[in-house]
């Protein structure tokens, strides 16, 4: 039916409340998200799913009316534009008493829900949508240092007895933070190693003159990064296991000052110092993989 003929049908509100009631209905079984609501309009929110499958519907608002059986057709991030004259881009052909009563509704419907900000967030607070703020890598990496810093051995038994080297220690926590992003993309990598270097020179300045931190600090962490690197890769035929074991060794040697390190201090080392670094290394590439890191 033509929609300037509703205007005259005698069985239009009748026609109309039946069209509606089933819809709304339909909301309750469905436990779609009813928006806004009055006695004769309410507006609701389709959760993308099985009923809706067509392209761009992903924010798809719908303006019910009672008495009149056409919808007004919305889109939760266009909604300020929806009030102001996006609502007839879906209706170039309503006329008459159905503008007139569409303009009504709207204007009611913008008491409760007055611009885009405002239908987004409820739709995202009420479908539990609420967007995650992404955090920098600055302060992941900055985090991951602290964290692994924090890590006391010497409180274990089984170092308890042994100096510990504060810059040997300070080097094997770069060598295991950095190789614990290594899921990371190569560029980004580079720019968490870059400033995890710059954190734990700046932390080393407190102990070291500016003059000692190139001619020392820096020279000890490329040989020992060096060292550490070329003991980590897998030889042929050996077991994956067997490249961290060995790199352990030498870790808990140069920050224990051991000639030969005790396998019962190399398996602590990599239960209290590896394991929890190289966790939080996957959180942090986990993070990156779902867009949740700034760069």
């Amino acid at each position: 039916m033509h929609i300037r003929c509703l205007e005259t049908w005698p069985d239009r509100v009748e026609f109309s409340e039946a069209y509606y009631n089933q819809r709304r209905e339909q909301y309750d079984h469905e436990n779609w998200l009813v928006l806004a609501e009055k006695s004769k309009w309410f507006v609701g929110f389709i959760p993308p799913g099985p009923y809706v499958q067509v392209e761009g519907s992903e924010d798809l608002v719908e303006v019910r009316i009672k008495d009149w059986p056409f919808v007004l057709w919305g889109h939760a991030e266009r909604w300020t534009e929806f009030f102001k004259s996006g609502w007839r881009e879906y209706h170039p052909a309503l006329t008459g008493q159905a503008v007139e009563k569409a303009h009504a509704v709207l204007k009611e419907a913008e008491d409760v829900l007055p611009d885009t900000e405002t239908i987004v967030d409820l739709i995202n607070r009420s479908m539990g949508w609420s967007e995650k703020k992404k955090v920098s890598y600055q302060d992941l990496v900055i985090e991951a240092k602290n964290k692994a810093m924090a890590i006391r051995l010497k409180d274990e038994k089984v170092f308890e007895n042994f100096p510990l080297n504060t810059l040997e220690a300070v080097i094997a926590i770069f060598w295991m933070v950095e190789r614990s992003l290594h899921g990371l993309p190569r560029e980004k990598l580079e720019k968490a190693g870059s400033l995890l270097m710059d954190e734990l020179l700046a932390w080393l300045s407190q102990s070291y003159s500016r003059e000692d931190i190139p001619r020392l600090v820096i020279p000890a962490f490329k040989k020992r990064l060096d060292e550490y690197s070329s003991l980590f890769v897998i030889k042929p035929g050996e077991e994956p296991r067997i490249p961290l074991m060995r790199t352990f060794k030498r870790v808990v040697e140069h920050v224990f000052g051991e000639d030969d390190a005790h396998i019962s201090r190399i398996v602590a080392a990599l239960l209290l110092w590896w394991q929890p670094i190289s966790q939080e290394g996957a959180r942090i590439t986990d993070l990156d993989k779902q867009g949740e890191v700034v760069w």
